[in-house]
């Protein structure tokens, strides 16, 4: 069996026969949906790059959203098809979503964006700034699980990519992946929630 055994482990670095990798993922073999992750990721960033002009790093979360989804729901795959469409398929579905509710997510804001809008902005808008992105931090350390919580301050507030991520919290790719997908799900439902209920009176006036 595949997952076992180092020659079978040598045979997913050397044959890239993609459905059997697949068969192999359903039933349990991480390395095999991790050689599926490497051989593909690039052509997907190029993909979301080339036809919905997606810059780099927003092609890299797409990627990331498109192989947390596609393991989720990879026992649905039954092999008739190519996995490369089917894996396509699931990419071109989350960069339109993505476009979709793009004006409902909140801002993600780096450390060295945040201190570059602050020199560029008077101190009274900057600190109002600063404010709001601590605001966000302090509520997704309420709401998310330690590890989400870590991956997610890792990724936005340290720009780490995911590589540097699994390393530093010693976790696979596929993992961090994971924890960063599930952690912008319950963000973006908490924080739209806290948009729409807050009362009229306690809403900035424009």
């Amino acid at each position: 069996m595949l997952a076992g055994s180092p020659d079978a482990n040598d045979a997913v670095a050397e044959a890239f026969e993609p459905n059997e990798l697949v068969r192999s993922a359903q039933a349990g073999c991480v390395r095999s949906f991790t050689a599926l992750v490497d051989h593909f990721r690039p052509r997907l960033i190029e993909m979301l790059e080339r036809r919905y002009g997606a810059e780099r790093s927003e092609a890299e979360d797409l990627v990331q959203e498109t192989f947390a989804k596609a393991y989720r729901k990879l026992d649905c795959f039954d092999g008739r098809g190519q996995f490369s469409t089917w894996l396509f398929t699931i990419a071109k579905r989350e960069a339109i979503d993505r476009h979709r509710r793009r004006s409902h997510e909140p801002r993600q804001v780096s450390l060295e964006q945040e201190a570059v809008h602050a020199a560029q902005e008077d101190p009274a808008a900057a600190m109002e700034r600063r404010e709001e992105t601590e605001n966000v931090w302090r509520r997704a350390k309420a709401i998310l699980s330690e590890p989400q919580y870590a991956a997610t301050w890792l990724r936005f507030a340290e720009s780490c990519d995911v590589a540097e991520i699994a390393r530093r919290m010693n976790r696979s790719r596929i993992g961090v992946r994971v924890l960063l997908h599930r952690a912008r799900i319950i963000l973006v439902k908490e924080l739209s929630v806290d948009s729409t209920s807050t009362p009229p009176n306690q809403r900035r006036e424009k």
